[in-house]
């Protein structure tokens, strides 16, 4: 039976979304569904569809709330509106003229003895797909107690998928099935049903009443999430040759898949009571124990006392209340300390898409200790269940370990100090962690960088997540390298003091306190950028032979190729921020103070290598004279940066005391110019005049040699890309002038070019120079002593006073070079490269230092 007419002003079936409300539902719906977020990627995603074909949007479970708030947020945020939903009667809803034309339709069916034909026999869902017309599907009841009697004694619900497979079969238009998800909570699934769940139904399909009280409770805090669409026509064509009845129940199991992990990567993996994990993480260690009970001669009840112990100061104890409760004091210290938070959807989309696939680990950069605390907050407002964080066990005191814990931190020692059963014990925790589906996060650094450039890999967690992976824990791990970048760091004169040679200040709860001097700054922008991801599966299918363990020859190398790669990538995707490239100006100037067109010129100049380079750029930096106005204005707010008007012109020099601490912003983005850095610092040193160009590479090796324990060397690089790179660059600006024979020749105007790029490891080149010129004679082994301890007379506490001595007598030009990075790195890279020509390499620090 059909319809002989479907008209446009009726609607047949009383499910139609509202185009327009009266005042009461207007008021109304803006309360109550007006806080509800979208994702802009997702939202600008659904329009292309709907351009190309027809939208069918797909819920889990039947809800009169969903479909009206559902209804609120398309028209907001101007996507299409469904005409048809199945299992919805909007007649308390819709308006009064709506409601009298539906019933006359309705009407003139039962007086002619007919019953109005369900949608799928009469043809009308058919004709709404033909003409782009948009419907709403429900795949679903809830499992509350009521809801199952309805099912099964009233009222089952009818299913619209066999309906969408007929249409799609009947016409060229692709219809595209959306799955659709509203969080007003994010309360993961328990183990086992509760009573709870048998009346009220579960969190994942819950009743009527469990979803209002969801709904009350956490509206303002709601998120629609519209998730990867299934091609309905290209679904049939790879499933070619199927019963429609077979094809309507594979879409319906693929829609409830992807609904399925559209929860589970918001809300998280099922929680286990903190009991339960730890009987189980016990049970897995059982014969380790015996083990080492038995090397040791100690009690086993003794050692799974002490394995117990270990597991509770590592485990984390994470709360979806905690979560909500600190995800409101983290937005309020967001908005508080910084302008804005910058992130790409397109790359937290990415990310999401990998998370259904398999668990994440995230491998972050590391500038500060907001760093924690900045995944999380990003996560949890784009709807992804935020990571587990492995974090140092200093920051396990009271209250913050409980506050950490409770947000999903995990604590590690710093050193095992010789245990056999701590590691154990900790990788027992991480592989469940990993079994279970959970994400972590760690920084690949170990700690927080002091001089801005990304510190080499430590492979302790690395390794322990691998070999977790290869014993079985995942299928797969993706690897998502994260760079986290500030405009301001607010630790960056703690970082400067303790390169100085201060000792580092423990974690305590009165450093705690004295935080709250830091919520009355403003810091400016802070930008997270997502590197290339990458497959453990595929990574170590192609580098790894197989049955390959901790004890293979191969392991070391595959890890060691594995964490620099990661860093590479987060290296990579290191934001180029307004306040970089200013302290690089700044620290490039010969003639202090400087002025503000000579600055902005310099800035320029640097900018145009960094996009030539590739570097990925803040979109301030399109306004090359705001960019400079605001990072000016912060750096100068907090004393690193000190400006004077002489007549109109501005003046702005470093503030001397605080160069190191400027020299870490530049240093975030010198790694984009290294090469650049060091032709300009060969060229320098060889003087004006023509030069072979196997003359310059190898004065450029040699220092890309010596600077090598400065920067990570990606595999697969070679300093010959770099050079060849950089010496592309300078030609293609006018710096270098290619001559025939294979010489090079500056340009007369160069000099100043020249100078800006080799002042970018200008504080390295004088650094090194000055340790070269103290360390005593050739062939010695320089074993130096850490920073702030006693040792002999060439120690790093030793280097730092005579290097403070020189800076004060101006001795040393550059401040910033008294480092005690610097001087480690240095003395590493001398052990490494000497004995040599010692006058030769100090004549070629001396030209690079002074370019």
């Amino acid at each position: 039976m059909h319809l002989p007419v479907f008209r446009e002003s009726v609607d047949y079936y009383t499910s139609r979304m509202h185009d327009a409300y009266g005042p009461v539902l207007r008021w109304l719906f803006r309360r109550y569904f007006g806080p509800v977020r979208t994702d802009s990627t997702q939202v600008a995603r659904v329009k292309e569809l709907a351009a190309k074909g027809t939208v069918v949007y797909c819920l889990r479970t039947r809800s009169t709330l969903d479909y009206l708030c559902s209804n609120w947020v398309y028209l907001r945020e101007g996507l299409p509106l469904a005409r048809f939903a199945n299992g919805i009667n909007l007649s308390l809803w819709q308006p009064l003229a709506a409601v009298v034309r539906t019933t006359l339709v309705k009407l003139g069916y039962y007086l002619r003895g007919k019953r109005l034909p369900d949608p799928r026999t009469s043809g009308y869902l058919e004709s709404l797909c033909r003409e782009g017309e948009s419907s709403l599907v429900f795949l679903g009841r809830g499992t509350s107690l009521f809801d199952r009697l309805v099912e099964r004694f009233w009222a089952p619900l009818w299913d619209p998928i066999l309906a969408l497979v007929e249409a799609q079969e009947r016409t060229e238009r692709p219809i595209y099935l959306v799955p659709q998800v509203l969080f007003f909570q994010r309360r993961p699934g328990t183990l086992g049903r509760t009573l709870a769940d048998v009346l009220f139904g579960e969190s994942l399909d819950p009743g009527r009443l469990r979803k209002m009280v969801a709904f009350l409770r956490g509206y303002r805090r709601a998120s629609l999430v519209l998730a990867e669409p299934i091609d309905l026509a290209a679904f049939l064509a790879e499933h070619r040759g199927a019963g429609r009845e077979r094809l309507a129940r594979l879409i319906r199991l693929s829609l409830r898949n992807y609904l399925y992990r559209e929860f589970r990567v918001t809300a998280g993996p099922v929680k286990k009571p903190r009991e339960r994990t730890k009987e189980k993480i016990l049970k897995a260690l059982r014969a380790d124990l015996a083990e080492i009970a038995r090397r040791d001669g100690r009690p086993l009840p003794e050692v799974a006392g002490r394995a117990e112990k270990m597991l509770d100061e590592i485990a984390a104890d994470t709360s979806p209340r905690w979560l909500e409760f600190l995800n409101g004091i983290f937005t309020w210290v967001w908005n508080t300390l910084f302008r804005r938070v910058h992130v790409l959807g397109t790359e937290i989309e990415r990310v999401r898409a990998h998370l259904k696939r398999a668990p994440l680990v995230l491998v972050s950069s590391h500038k500060s200790h907001l760093d924690y605390l900045l995944i999380s907050y990003i996560f949890y407002n784009h709807d992804i269940t935020p990571p587990h964080i492995a974090a140092g066990v200093n920051l396990s005191f009271w209250p913050l370990g409980t506050i950490f814990r409770k947000g999903g931190a995990f604590f590690i020692r710093r050193t095992f100090g010789g245990s056999r059963l701590y590691p154990e014990v900790f990788k027992k925790y991480l592989r469940y962690m990993i079994r279970e589906g959970y994400s972590i996060e760690f920084f690949i650094e170990g700690g927080r960088s002091r001089t801005g450039r990304l510190r080499e890999p430590k492979y302790g967690l690395l390794g322990m997540i691998a070999e977790s992976f290869l014993d079985g824990a995942a299928d797969d791990l993706f690897l998502v390298p994260i760079a986290i970048n500030y405009d301001r760091v607010p630790e960056d004169r703690s970082h400067a003091a303790e390169l100085s040679g201060a000792p580092k200040n423990p974690e305590s709860l009165a450093g705690l306190l004295s935080l709250s001097r830091t919520l009355t700054e403003r810091y400016g922008r802070v930008y997270l950028r997502v590197g290339e991801i990458v497959s453990l599966a595929d990574y170590a299918s192609r580098r790894l032979p197989p049955g390959t363990d901790r004890s293979s020859p191969a392991w070391r190398p595959f890890l060691e190729e594995l964490g620099l790669s990661i860093s590479d990538r987060i290296n990579r995707v290191t934001m180029v921020t307004p306040t970089s490239l200013v302290s690089a100006a700044l620290l490039g100037s010969r003639d202090l103070p400087a002025g503000r067109r000579v600055l902005l010129a310099r800035q320029e100049r640097l900018l145009s290598a960094l996009r030539w380079l590739g570097a990925p750029t803040a979109a301030l930096l399109r306004a090359p004279d705001r960019a400079f106005e605001e990072a000016t204005r912060l750096l100068a707010r907090f004393g690193l940066v000190r400006s004077e008007r002489r007549g109109e012109e501005i003046l702005y020099a470093p503030a001397a005391e605080d160069r190191l601490a400027l020299a870490y912003y530049k240093n975030t983005i010198v790694h984009h110019l290294r090469g650049l850095a060091e032709v300009s610092q060969a060229l320098a040193s060889l003087g004006s005049g023509e030069h072979l160009r196997p003359q310059v590479y190898q004065v450029f090796e040699r220092l890309d040699r010596l600077y090598a324990c400065e920067f990570v060397e990606p595999p697969g690089d070679s300093p010959r890309r770099r050079f060849e790179l950089a010496i592309s660059f300078l030609e293609r600006s006018g710096v270098l002038l290619d001559r025939p024979g294979g010489r090079v020749e500056l340009a007369r105007t160069a000099s100043a070019d020249l100078a800006l790029f080799a002042a970018l490891l200008g504080d390295l080149a004088e650094g090194y120079g000055f340790v070269l010129d103290l360390l005593h004679v050739r062939g010695r082994a320089y074993a130096l002593q850490p920073a702030g301890r006693a040792g002999p007379r060439d120690s790093i506490r030793g280097l730092l006073a005579a290097g403070r001595r020189a800076a004060l007598s101006g001795a040393l030009r550059r401040p910033e070079a008294v480092s005690s990075e610097t001087f480690e790195n240095a003395a590493r890279a001398f052990q490494r490269m000497l004995p040599d020509d010692r006058e030769g390499l100090r004549r070629l620090l001396k030209a690079a230092a002074g370019a």
